[in-house]
C-alpha cells in the first residue's frame, strides 16, 4: 500500500504515540477512554495498513510515513490519565 492511501484517524494517532511510548493496550484504553478491544481493532488496522508489520515495527514504519506529527497527537499523547472516583464520588445519592 502506498504511504499516501491511507490516514490514520486523531485516534489511531494517539493510539500510536501512547504506542511509541511503551504503553499497554489496558493503558491506552484507559487513557483514551475506550475499551481494550476498540484499541486492539485500531492496531490490527494500523498493521494492516503498514504492511502487516508487527506491534514494534509499527511505531517506526508509522514515524517514517508521518504519522505521528502533529499538534493534535501531542495534546492527546500529554493529556493526563484519567483519576478513579474517591469513596463517594459519582455514586448515586442516599435516599
Amino acid at each position: 500500500m502506498e504511504d499516501n492511501v491511507f490516514a490514520p484517524s486523531t485516534v489511531q494517532r494517539a493510539i500510536l504515540g501512547l504506542l511509541d511510548g511503551g504503553y499497554t493496550d489496558r493503558a491506552i484504553a484507559g487513557r483514551l477512554r475506550v475499551s481494550e478491544r476498540t484499541v486492539r481493532a485500531h492496531i490490527r488496522a494500523l498493521m494492516a495498513a503498514a504492511g502487516k508489520l508487527g506491534r514494534f515495527a509499527l511505531g517506526a514504519e508509522a514515524a517514517r510515513r508521518g504519522w505521528l506529527d502533529g499538534d493534535e497527537l501531542a495534546a492527546i499523547v500529554a493529556c493526563p490519565a484519567p483519576r478513579p472516583p474517591a469513596d463517594g464520588e459519582g455514586a448515586a445519592p442516599a435516599r
